[in-house]
C-alpha cells in the first residue's frame, strides 16, 4: 500500500496512519557491523539501525560476535503471535540470534531470542522494493538484551547467506574536513549554555510541554518509532523533540492523551556566539547532525546577527518522505546573508506532528569554495503529466540555480534536455544563469537565478517522456549528486480510444481532508484540463480510492463528475451558471472490491445513466472531480481519494501567468462540503504561481478517443495523393487543401499497427516524404485527420 497523507485543514481534528533552504543533506552512519568470518566477507561493512529499547552507545563495541539463525527463522510461535517464550528448534547457547521480519511483532522475536539463550538479536528487514531500507523499531521493554535492525540486501548476502558468521560492532565516524569557525561541545550532559522555550501546544495544555528535552543518548520514544542519532558525540547526549511522545504518551492510538498535543512548538536556542575576531566578508555556514521522522511537522533553522533581537528563517528538511524510514545523518547549508558579529546565534523550531527531530553536533563551518544546485521542488514539466497526443501542448522548461559556495561560479549552464522512453534525445534547451552586472554564467556566492523559463518543446507521438535539468559550471562542485534533476510525462494515444487525460502521471499517494467532529464528512477533489484542440471525444473517467475495505464496511460510495465550463468573467470563481454537468459515473464499494481500487468507468449522462460521449471543445475547461460523502452508517470514516505527487503542478501555472495570464488554466483543486450549487474557487496564488507547494493532483481522468473524432466525417477524396502506389524506398503525400490546416498524417498496416505518425501544422498544397525502406513489404494505409475529418489510403511496400 502506497503511503497515506492528510491534508491538514482543521487544527481540532488529526488522523495518523501507520526562506527557501537550499542545504545538502547527507547520511552519516558512523556505526556499522563489520565481519570477521568467513575469510571471503572479512573487513566488509553494512549499517544498522538499533531498536527504541537498544542503546547504541551500550553495544558492545569491538567483541568478536557469532551468529545463529532462530529455527523458526520468523523466531515466534506460530500458533500465538504474543508467546515471547517459544523454544526454538535449537538453543541459541550465547549467540546472536538472526531473524527475519513479518507475522510477530519485534519485542516478540526480541524477547524470544532472549528466551532461547541469544545475547543480542538481529532482525532482516522483508521490505523487496526498498532493499536497502532498515526498519525503526517501537520502545519497548520487555527484553533485556540488545536489538538492531539491517536491510534486506544486508540480510540476503551476509547474515542469511553465511550462517554462523562473525562480526564487530564498529564506530567510525569520518573525519573532520571542514574549516571550523564555531562548535558546540555536542550537548555533553546536558543543554551546554542553551535555552529552550515551549512556544505553544495544538491542544492549548501549557506550552512547557513544548519545550525540547536533553536525552543522554541522542533517543527519541514515541508509539509510532523511535531511534537513536548517529553522530561523533552521541553518546554524550543530544537535544530531542518527541512530537509523537509529547502528543500520545508512548500509547499507540492514544492521541492527544500526552503532555501536548500535535502542532507543537518548540524552540531551541543558542548562547551568544562570538565570531567578532573573523573577517567581515567571512561567508557562514551551519552543519549539525540530526535523526528525524517525518509525518506533518515543519522545521526551521534561524540566525541571527544581533542577539535574537532579529531572527532569519530557513525552512529545512522539506524533502522528507511522510511516513518513511528515519533520516539520520548531518545537514549542511549557507546562511544567506549571516555576517560574523560578537551576539550571533542560532535557533532550531519544530512545528510538531509526528514523529521526533533530534540535534546534536552543531558547528558554524566556513562555505566549501564551488557549490552550485537545481531547486528539485521548483522543476516545470509538461502542462499536463498525462496527456492524449490530440492535446498536447508545448512544454516549456524552468528551475532555479543556487549558488551556495562560499566563491563565485563561472560558466554556468542550466540544460534541460527531453528523451524518450527508448532513450533517444528528442530535444535539448539551454541558458545561461548570471547574476545580475556580471558576466554571462557568472553566478556570486549566495545568489539564486529563479523563474527563467527557456525552451519549448512539443512532443509529436505517444509515449513516455524524461525531461533531465543538468546544471554546471567551470568548476569542480563540491556536491554534483544535486546539479541533476528528473522528471517524466506520459503522451498517451487516443487514436486507439486510449487517450488518458490528466494532471498526475501516476498514483504515489493517497489523500483525505481532515474534518471537524461536528462537520459532515463531504468533500471533492478535482483536475482541471482545456480543450486544446477539437476533434476528440472523452467516453471514460479513471478514478480510485486506497481504502475501499474500509467505505464498503459502510456501505460508501465514490462518484467522478465531468463539467465542461468557462470562466465568462475572468475571476477564477466557477459558478454554477459557468458549468455544465456533461457526464458522470459512480460505484458502489464492495465487499470484495481490493483495498486499493482503480476505477475505469464509461461516462454516463446525468439524467438517463445511458453512456454517452463528451464532445472536447477547444478552449473550454473540463473539470474531473472526484466527490465522496459519507454515509449515516459510518458517518466518520473517510475516503483516501487516489492521487500523483511526481509532478510539480505550481510551476505550470507559474509559466501559464508569467506567459500569458489570459490564457491561464489552474491545474486541480479540493473543496470541503461542497454541492452542485457550489462556487468553485481557482484563484490563483500570484506569489507561488499555484494553490499550494507540491500540491498532489488526484487521479481524475478522462479518457479520450479521437478514432470517433470529428463526427466521422469523410474528408474530399481529393484532399491529399500518395504515391507511388507501390513503393521500395519512400512514398510522398502531397496535400490539397483550400487553407492552411493542421494535419496529424498516420500510417498503418493491415492489421491496424501503427507505424509512423507526425503531426503538422498549416499545410495547403506542400508534399512531404516518408521514408518506407524499413517497412516489411505488404499493404499499407495512410491515414490524414484534420478537424474536419478523416481520410485513408492505401499503398504497397515492395522490395
Amino acid at each position: 500500500m502506497r503511503k497515506f497523507l492528510t491534508l491538514k485543514v482543521s487544527m481540532s481534528f488529526w488522523m495518523l496512519l501507520g526562506f527557501l533552504a537550499v542545504g545538502n543533506i547527507a547520511m552519516a552512519q558512523s556505526f556499522y557491523i563489520e565481519f570477521l568470518s568467513p575469510a571471503e566477507i572479512r573487513g566488509q561493512r553494512v549499517n544498522f539501525v538499533a531498536g527504541a529499547s537498544t542503546v547504541v552507545c551500550h553495544l558492545p563495541f569491538g567483541d568478536s560476535l557469532n551468529t545463529q539463525l532462530t529455527d523458526p527463522i520468523l523466531a515466534g510461535d506460530p500458533n500465538d503471535p504474543n508467546n515471547t517464550q517459544f523454544t526454538f528448534a535449537e538453543a541459541l547457547n550465547g549467540n546472536v540470534g538472526v531473524c527475519k521480519r513479518g507475522s510477530f511483532s519485534f519485542n516478540v522475536k526480541a524477547s524470544n531470542i532472549e528466551f532461547n539463550g541469544g545475547s543480542g538479536s538481529i532482525i532482516v528487514n522483508n521490505d523487496q522494493a526498498n532493499k536497502d531500507a532498515i526498519i525503526s523499531m517501537s520502545q519497548d521493554t520487555s527484553f533485556s538484551i540488545w536489538s538492531v535492525a539491517v536491510s534486506f540486501n544486508s540480510g540476503e548476502n551476509f547474515f542469511l547467506k553465511y550462517p554462523g558468521l562473525s562480526f564487530k560492532f564498529v564506530n567510525d565516524f569520518p573525519a573532520e574536513t571542514d574549516n571550523i569557525l564555531w562548535s558546540d561541545n555536542g550537548f555533553s550532559g546536558g543543554l551546554d549554555g542553551w535555552t529552550t522555550v515551549g512556544v505553544a501546544c495544538g491542544d492549548g495544555k501549557d506550552p512547557v510541554g513544548a519545550e525540547w528535552e536533553w536525552t543522554e543518548f541522542g533517543s527519541s520514544k514515541g508509539a509510532y518509532g523511535s531511534t537513536n542519532i548517529l553522530s561523533a558525540t552521541a553518546c554524550n547526549g543530544a537535544m530531542t523533540f518527541n512530537t509523537d511522545f509529547k502528543d500520545n504518551d508512548g500509547v499507540q492510538g492514544n492521541f492527544g492523551g500526552g503532555i501536548c498535543g500535535v502542532n507543537q512548538i518548540g524552540e531551541l536556542i543558542s548562547p551568544d556566539i562570538d565570531l567578532s575576531a573573523l573577517p567581515e566578508e567571512t561567508a557562514i555556514s551551519l552543519r549539525f547532525n540530526q535523526a528525524v521522522r517525518q509525518f506533518q511537522s515543519r522545521f526551521f533553522v534561524s540566525w541571527s546577527n544581533d542577539g535574537g533581537a532579529n531572527w532569519h528563517d530557513i525552512e529545512v528538511n522539506k524533502d522528507l518522505v511522510i511516513n518513511d524510514n528515519p533520516t539520520n545523518g548531518f545537514y549542511r547549508l549557507k546562511l544567506g546573508g549571516a555576517k560574523p558579529s560578537a551576539n550571533f546565534k542560532l535557533k532550531f523550531t519544530i512545528q510538531g506532528n509526528y514523529y521526533y527531530w533530534i540535534v546534536d553536533d552543531v558547528k558554524l563551518i566556513e562555505p566549501e569554495d564551488f557549490n552550485s544546485l537545481i531547486d528539485k521542488d521548483w522543476l516545470a514539466g509538461a502542462p499536463y503529466a498525462t496527456t492524449p497526443i490530440s492535446q498536447v501542448t508545448p512544454v516549456k522548461f524552468m528551475t532555479d540555480a543556487h549558488n551556495i559556495g562560499g566563491k563565485s561560479l563561472t560558466g554556468m549552464k542550466l540544460t534541460a534536455t527531453v528523451t524518450d522512453e527508448g532513450g533517444n534525445e528528442v530535444y535539448t534547451a539551454s541558458f545561461a544563469p548570471t547574476s545580475p552586472g556580471q558576466v554571462e554564467g557568472t553566478v556570486l556566492s549566495g545568489d539564486t537565478i529563479q523563474n527563467h523559463i527557456f525552451g519549448s518543446y512539443t512532443p509529436d507521438a505517444a509515449g513516455v517522456y524524461t525531461i533531465k535539468y543538468d546544471l554546471t559550471s567551470d568548476q569542480e562542485d563540491f556536491d554534483p549528486s544535486n546539479n541533476s534533476y528528473s522528471t517524466t510525462f506520459t503522451v498517451t494515444d487516443d487514436n486507439t480510444g486510449e487517450g488518458d487525460f490528466s494532471r498526475e502521471n501516476e498514483v504515489t499517494t493517497a489523500l483525505t481532508l481532515v474534518f471537524g467532529d461536528s462537520d459532515p464528512i463531504n468533500w471533492i477533489y478535482a483536475n482541471v484540463l482545456r480543450g486544446e484542440n477539437e476533434g476528440s471525444v472523452a467516453k471514460r473517467v479513471k478514478f480510485g480510492v486506497a481504502n475501499a475495505n474500509d467505505l464498503s464496511a459502510g456501505g460508501a460510495s465514490l462518484y467522478c463528475y465531468v463539467w465542461e465550463c468557462e470562466d465568462s468573467d475572468g475571476d477564477y470563481q466557477i459558478t454554477e451558471a459557468e458549468r455544465t454537468l456533461v457526464g458522470f459515473n459512480f460505484h458502489d464499494m464492495l465487499e470484495s472490491d481490493p483495498d486499493e481500487l482503480y476505477l475505469d468507468l464509461p461516462i454516463l449522462d446525468f439524467d438517463t445513466e445511458e453512456e454517452k460521449s463528451v464532445e472536447i471543445k477547444k478552449g473550454k475547461w473540463y473539470i474531473v472531480g472526484v466527490a465522496y460523502e459519507a454515509t449515516s452508517v459510518a458517518p466518520r470514516q473517510v475516503a483516501y481519494i487516489l492521487a500523483g505527487g511526481n509532478s510539480n503542478q505550481n510551476t505550470v501555472e507559474f509559466i501559464a501567468l508569467a506567459e500569458d495570464p489570459a490564457s491561464y488554466v489552474p491545474t486541480h483543486f479540493q473543496m470541503k462540503g461542497w454541492n452542485f450549487s457550489s462556487t468553485f474557487n481557482l484563484t490563483p496564488n500570484v506569489v507561488t504561481g499555484g494553490r499550494g507547494a507540491w500540491e498532489q493532483a488526484p487521479y481524475a481522468r478522462l479518457v479520450l478517443d479521437s478514432r470517433s473524432s470529428v463526427k466521422n466525417l469523410k474528408l474530399a477524396d481529393n484532399t491529399f495523393s500518395v504515391y507511388p502506389t507501390n513503393a521500395s524506398e519512400n512514398i510522398s503525400v502531397k496535400f490539397n487543401f483550400e487553407n492552411g490546416t493542421d494535419v496529424n498524417t498516420e500510417i498503418y498496416d493491415v492489421n491496424g499497427n501503427r507505424v509512423y505518425s507526425k503531426k503538422m501544422q498549416n499545410q495547403k498544397d506542400q508534399t512531404n516524404i516518408i521514408e518506407t525502406g524499413n517497412f516489411v513489404p505488404g499493404a499499407y494505409f495512410v491515414r490524414v485527420t484534420t478537424s474536419n475529418g478523416a481520410l485513408s489510403k492505401p499503398f504497397n511496400v515492395i522490395k
